[in-house]
């Protein structure tokens, strides 16, 4: 319990208390939509998925902390971070919409095997492995927006706007891809 010590602050606490009454109420809603209408898989699949997601989500705080003690300067390194106001050159934008898209086809590969994956091992590991795969395409599409986001610190905010707007095209262009193969 000492590692919670000075993690949580006042913002932190109200995230934690908005996170458990929003689980509660998707609970209440995936109990109704799938478990009373006798979609147990579908109930423990989306349980998982929840359940995996509030956890993150409180021990946020912890890990962010724990992060940047072990990485600490290390990490703008390994992210080799440009300093603000660097030159946006053509190479920088197409290493971000690939990383983009990159984020976006895990999304996609996830949806594709999520089926087999369900078929051999059950919905409770499904959910686990799916929120993983979302979690590691979530953090590469953030590092990769933190990454050109200091490319435009020199601009106007239209100017941020717009390649957050590119982000997410690149991201949905994949992931609409992935749905279309999944669906019949």
């Amino acid at each position: 319990m000492s590692e919670f010590k000075g993690t949580f602050g006042l913002g932190e606490i109200v995230t934690v208390f908005v996170v458990l009454i929003l689980s509660t109420v998707f609970f209440i809603m995936c109990w109704n939509l799938y478990f009373l209408a006798g979609e147990k898989q579908f109930a423990t699949f989306s349980a998982t998925v929840l359940g995996s997601l509030c956890l993150f989500l409180i021990a946020l705080p912890m890990l962010s902390h724990k992060i940047d003690q072990w990485m600490g300067e290390s990490l703008t390194e390994f992210l080799a971070l440009q300093e603000k106001g660097a030159k946006i050159t053509y190479p920088v934008c197409s290493q971000f919409l690939g990383e983009q898209a990159l984020a976006g086809f895990m999304g996609s590969a996830m949806m594709l095997s999520a089926r087999t994956v369900l078929e051999n091992t059950g919905p409770a590991f499904t959910g686990v492995y799916c929120f993983v795969i979302l979690m590691l395409a979530i953090i590469v599409a953030t590092f990769s927006l933190t990454r050109f986001v200091l490319h435009l610190t020199k601009f106007k905010g239209w100017v941020y706007a717009l390649a957050s707007s590119t982000s997410v095209l690149a991201m949905v262009c994949a992931l609409a891809v992935g749905l279309k193969s999944v669906t019949p």
